[in-house]
Formats: C-alpha cells, structure tokens, sequence
C-alpha cells in the first residue's frame, strides 16, 4: 500500500471515529429529553373573539344538522 493510501486511510478512520462519537452524544441527548418534560408554554394569547366566532358557527352548524335529520324524518313519514 503507498503512503498516501494509508494517510488517507487513516484520516477516514478517524472522521469515522468521529462521526460515531457524534452519534452516540447525539443519541444520548435524545434520550435525556425523552426523560425530561414537555415544551412549557410561557405566552398566553386571548381569542375570545375567536371562540366566540367558533361557538357561533358551530351552534348554527348544529341546528343546520338537526333540521336536516328532522326533514329527514318528516320526508319518510307517509303522505
């Protein structure tokens, strides 16, 4: 083998020892933060508005249904 080919050599080696040693950190901390809690939410927004736009389309998403299953209803009784 030349000289060069076993410098080489060596240098893959040891960006290979490298890269396995930053593997096995990186796996390590993955496990840490397994272990540790949760994100904390530090910032509360208000959307009352939103909520109150969302409980609005949704009763009258709700009555749309319900007058949708009582015409159903009404259209299977006989005539």
């Amino acid at each position: 083998m030349s000289p060069e080919a076993e410098s080489h050599t060596e240098e893959q080696a040891l960006a290979l020892a490298q890269k396995d040693q930053e593997i096995a950190a990186l796996k390590a901390e993955i496990e840490q933060l397994k272990k540790g809690p949760g994100d904390s939410t530090s910032q509360i927004v208000n959307n009352s508005s939103n909520n109150q736009k969302y409980e609005q389309s949704s009763a009258a998403e709700e009555f749309y249904r319900t007058r949708q299953r009582a015409k159903a209803l009404y259209d299977m009784l006989p005539h």
